[in-house]
């Protein structure tokens, strides 16, 4: 869905036109994403446009890269406990 948006804000019916997913599943997962920020939407009439959300992606890739230090620190680690290891046999 989010590639979907990403060059344009779109109606349920526009994306679900684009995606293999019923318009409800559709509709749960806008709402999903616009609870957690990552979308946001307008009324234009009786259809609510989306559109992405950049701050709200921006925070997702925060909370992603957060993860890189925790796995490069284990990875480091990894390493060392290795080295030492070879170090003593």
């Amino acid at each position: 869905m989010l590639e979907v948006l990403q060059t344009d804000e779109r109606s349920v019916r526009e994306i679900t036109d684009a995606v293999d997913v019923s318009q409800s599943a559709v509709s749960q997962h806008l709402k999903v994403l616009r609870e957690a920020g990552v979308v946001r939407s307008r009324a234009v009439g009786t259809r609510r446009l989306y559109r992405v959300e950049v701050d709200g992606l921006v925070a997702v890739r925060a909370w992603v890269d957060s993860f890189w230090g925790d796995a490069l620190d284990a990875f480091v680690d990894h390493a060392r406990s290795e080295q030492a290891r070879k170090k003593l046999r």
